[in-house]
Formats: structure tokens, C-alpha cells, sequence
């Protein structure tokens, strides 16, 4: 039994009688936390209410990484506990752990129901604080999804930024060395005394060569191989070091047996060995050069497929495309989709939607993100786009395992998660809903089997 004269002194508890006191002091139990222990754990079920007699306590969210997000902290006459009861939430959404040596009296949820029964001021102060408890726990795993969202949309340009970063990088290097080469190799040819007529043919044939490594060539592979083994051949006949490395790029630009023969019989007798390695790092040279641009080229294409992800420097509400709009999405969320099946069956001729575009990407990085969760990254992938009166529809679809029927009910509901403790939020779907819903006056719905999930868009359109 709880000591009586404990309760009090608490406001909440102020209209109760003495009798009622005791009585409910009889029902609880009070016990005690010191500094840095764990009184409940997030996830585990909600069997009572709390009233802080003495001390203080604080709660966290699950992990995100490897800290904690700091929630609420209470001090002494405060209480938790009932706002998980009267929103009907099975879980904690927070872990407890005391701040100062804590006094805590704690009551059954029967006997919480209970005591809401005796009089119409306890209920109101419950509510009171239920509703503050509930904004708060709300507006940080709020701030939790979008931090998940950004360290998402983090991750994938990173990703993504690595691979023409790392080739920029390495083209680079390699450039000095080749521009180094092209001096030395140009001074040891014009020591050759070319003619006139020696150095035009040799500047068209580089042009020539030139055009033919910018074309796009399609080769069969065995081919090209056997190419390039006759080319190499016949570097070694001439006594021409490194063939068989020459022998890819002279293949590329557009020289074969025949064009190297005709090249040495109109240059300076003995000039071969230097002519070639002069083309070999002015090509080379060119060649990294284009992979450089190539890299440069990416990075742009990432930076504004993130703009038009974000929509930066453009008003909130706008008329949208809702395809662009899935477009950079994908093109944000790449590096999960190597091993993905992606299909698109975009309608033609969609109309354009006014829309909050940066929120309406965030639903689809959300419902993507849980497509891909459900197919680990190596099933089938697809979106499809349609109009149906005065609504625009996105489906995004995928073949996975398929949600449970008895949970299909909950998955909108706030904190409700199927994920490991710091794996997920529980309000992806749920601010998918507020966006769609509330702020698009739309619908979202799922439909679900095993092999099959669908997560349904609806958005009026003009």
C-alpha cells in the first residue's frame, strides 16, 4: 500500500476525499527510481498511469543512429501514462530513465479508469496534460521522420556524388601525367622534321580520331576483342612497346591494320614508335578529359534532381507534375535501387495538380522507402500513374510479402510500426496521410496480399 498523505498534496488529486485517497492508495503502488535507471522501455505494453511523487524523470525515443532523442521530462505532482490510455496506444513510445532519486506512485489501468469516474475535474486536468503530452510526443517523432527523410535523401547524394567524384578525381590525376607525356612525346616527334604536308595529314588524322572516340559505338564485344588482338599484332611486327595497352584506344579511334599501315608509310621513315605515343597522350588526354565532363555532367543532373526534389527558390503551393516529382524522387532514392526491378506506367497526358511539392515528395520517398523495405532491395518496384475523372491516382506497388490483414487497419496509425526499435518512426504513413489528406484534400488507402501491396494516391485536380 502507497502512503496516502503522499497523494495528498497533489493537485490533480485535490477534489478526492480523504476515503478516496486512501482508497486509491490502497490500489497503487509507489516505488522508486534512481539516476540514470530504466523504469519502462519503449515497445513494451501500457498496463497503468504514473504520478511523479518526488524527483525527476525523463523519456527518449527510440534510437536514431546510436543516441536517443530527448522527449519530455517531468517533475514532482506531473503524470504519464494516461494520454497512451485514452488514445488507446498499446505501447510506450518512449523509454523512462530517472533523473534525480525519483518517487513514483503507480496505478492500474482499471483503477485508471476508475479514478477518471470520480469527478468531472480530474478528467478535465487529465486531459489537460494528455493533450500536451501527446503534441509533444507528436511534434518530435515528427522532427524524427523528417530527420530520417533528410539522413535518406543524405545518404542517396552521397551515394550517388561518390562514384563521378571518385572518377573526376582520378581522371585528374592521371591528366597530369598524360599532359607531361603529350610534351615530351610532341618534342620528340618534331624532332622527326615533319613536312607541311607530313604534319597536316597527321593533324587530320588526329581530328579524325578525335570524332571517333566522341561517337557512340556499338561494337559487338568478341569483335572488338578480335580487333584489337589484330591491331596488337601488328604493333608487335613494328617492334612497338606496350601493344597489346596501345591497342584498345587506337581501336576506339577509328584505326584498324590498313589506317596504321597507310600512317607509317606517310610519316618520316623510324617515326612510328614516337607518332603513336604522341596519340596515344593527346587521345588519352582527350579521352579524360571527357570523363571528367562526363563526372561534371553527373553532379549537375544530381544537383538539380535534388532542387527539383526540394523545389528550392519556388513557392510551397504551385501547379506540379506529379511524374517530375516521382522522377527526382527515384533519382534521389538510386542507390536503393540497383538490385530493383523498376517498372513505370505513367498515364499520358496527366494534368498538372496545384501542390505542396516538397511535401508530396516526401509521400512518395516514404512509400517508396517502404516498398523497398518490404522487397529487401531485390524484388519488383512499380509506379503507376493515371487520371480518373477529377482525380489524379499514384500507385506505388510492390511484390513483397504483403501486410498482415489484422494490422492493414493500423498502419496510418500515429507511432504505429512494424520495424525494430530505432528502424522506424511509425509516422511515415502517418504524415503521408496528413500531406495527402489534410493538406490536398485527397485519399490514401492500401490494398494488400501476399506477393502484392499497393499504396493508393488519390489528388483532386482541376
Amino acid at each position: 500500500m502507497s502512503d496516502p498523505t503522499l497523494l495528498h498534496s497533489l493537485p490533480l488529486l485535490a477534489d478526492l476525499t480523504p476515503d478516496e485517497r486512501v482508497r486509491l492508495a490502497e490500489r497503487g503502488h509507489q516505488f522508486t527510481v534512481e539516476p540514470g535507471e530504466t523504469f519502462i522501455h519503449e515497445g513494451t505494453p501500457v498496463q497503468g498511469f504514473h504520478i511523479l511523487l518526488e524527483g525527476r524523470v525523463e523519456f527518449c525515443t527510440r534510437q536514431i543512429g546510436d543516441r536517443e532523442v530527448h522527449v519530455i521530462t517531468f517533475g514532482p505532482g506531473d503524470c504519464f501514462g494516461h494520454e497512451l490510455l485514452m488514445m488507446g496506444t498499446e505501447t510506450y513510445l518512449g523509454t523512462g530513465y530517472g533523473i534525480q532519486p525519483s518517487l513514483l506512485f503507480y496505478l492500474r489501468e482499471a483503477d485508471f479508469w476508475e479514478l477518471l469516474a470520480t469527478g468531472s475535474q480530474i478528467t478535465r486536468r487529465l486531459l489537460r496534460s494528455g493533450i500536451y503530452h501527446w503534441q509533444t510526443y507528436e511534434g518530435v517523432r515528427q522532427n524524427q521522420a523528417k530527420l530520417i527523410s533528410l539522413g535518406t535523401l543524405a545518404a542517396g547524394l552521397a551515394h550517388e556524388l561518390n562514384n563521378p567524384t571518385a572518377a573526376m578525381g582520378r581522371s585528374a590525376e592521371t591528366l597530369t601525367r598524360v599532359l607531361q607525356d603529350q610534351t615530351a612525346a610532341a618534342l620528340a616527334l618534331a624532332r622527326r622534321g615533319l613536312t607541311p604536308a607530313q604534319t597536316q595529314y597527321l593533324s587530320q588524322r588526329h581530328q579524325l580520331a578525335q570524332a571517333c572516340l566522341h561517337q557512340e559505338q556499338e561494337i559487338d564485344p568478341l569483335a572488338a576483342s578480335d580487333q584489337e588482338t589484330e591491331i596488337t599484332t601488328w604493333l608487335e611486327t613494328q617492334r612497338i612497346g606496350r601493344a597489346w595497352e596501345l591497342a584498345p584506344l587506337l581501336r576506339r579511334a577509328g584505326f584498324d591494320c590498313p589506317s596504321l599501315e597507310a600512317l607509317q608509310t606517310q610519316l618520316p621513315l623510324g617515326s612510328l614508335s614516337d607518332t603513336l605515343a604522341w596519340l596515344e597522350a593527346s587521345l588519352g588526354g582527350l579521352d579524360l578529359l571527357s570523363e571528367v565532363q562526363r563526372g561534371a555532367a553527373r553532379i549537375s543532373t544530381l544537383v538539380d534532381g535534388v532542387k527539383a526534389y526540394t523545389y528550392l527558390d519556388q513557392a510551397p503551393l504551385q501547379d506540379v507534375d506529379l511524374h517530375e516529382g516521382l522522377e527526382s524522387t527515384l533519382q534521389v532514392l538510386a542507390h536503393r535501387l540497383q538490385g530493383v526491378r523498376l517498372l513505370r506506367d505513367y498515364g499520358p497526358n496527366l494534368p498538372q495538380i496545384p501542390a505542396f511539392a516538397t511535401d508530396l515528395n516526401q509521400v512518395w520517398t516514404h512509400l517508396i522507402n517502404n516498398a523497398l523495405d518490404a522487397i529487401q532491395e531485390q524484388g519488383q518496384l512499380q509506379i503507376r500513374t493515371t487520371q480518373r475523372g477529377a482525380q489524379v491516382i499514384v500507385e506505388i506497388m510492390d511484390n513483397g510479402p504483403g501486410i498482415p490483414p489484422e494490422i492493414q487497419p493500423r498502419i496510418f496509425d500515429p507511432f504505429f510500426t512494424t520495424k525494430d526499435v530505432g528502424q522506424g518512426s511509425g509516422l511515415g504513413l502517418t504524415i503521408c496521410r496528413q500531406v495527402i489528406e489534410g493538406q490536398h484534400k485527397g485519399e490514401i488507402q492500401v490494398l494488400s496480399q501476399p506477393g502484392k501491396t499497393i499504396l493508393q494516391v488519390r489528388l483532386p485536380c482541376p
